[in-house]
């Protein structure tokens, strides 16, 4: 797929993905177009899907791409804590639309939350879960 059209149609995280599922395109490549995507985001594109892209480098930092490294591994890292903030208590006062609260759940129950839950990640994951329950099981 030509590099200028996925930046043209704002679609850079599933080109790569689909790419990378072909399996004949090489890491660096599917890394630019992610990486155009993240700049994109924090540019302020708002085309980027955030929850998609959190997903993205979370996903690449656990594979230890070390191309996530940097910039992309703080906005993850500053992003997961600012969501366990919202969600501090398995529930949040925030507005927010049904998605983006299954968004955020969902990116939390993911995450190693241990350095913000030194005492007792597990419980505070029930909590999301016992509060959320529906929405993730939908």
């Amino acid at each position: 797929m030509n590099y200028a059209l996925c930046i043209e149609k704002n679609d850079l995280l599933r080109t790569a993905d689909q790419l990378e599922a072909s399996g004949s395109t090489p890491q660096s490549y599917l890394d630019s177009l992610r990486l155009s995507a993240f700049d994109a985001y924090i540019r302020g594109d708002k085309s980027v899907d955030r929850y998609r892209l959190q997903r993205t480098i979370a996903r690449e930092l656990s594979r230890g791409n070390a191309a996530f490294l940097g910039a992309p591994l703080r906005w993850n890292s500053e992003t997961l804590a600012r969501w366990h903030g919202w969600f501090r208590n398995g529930i949040t006062s925030l507005p927010m639309t049904k998605d983006e609260k299954r968004n955020i759940v969902t990116a939390l129950l993911a995450a190693d939350l241990r350095p913000l839950e030194t005492r007792n990640e597990p419980r505070y994951k029930r909590l999301l879960l016992f509060h959320h329950l529906d929405l993730i099981s939908n």
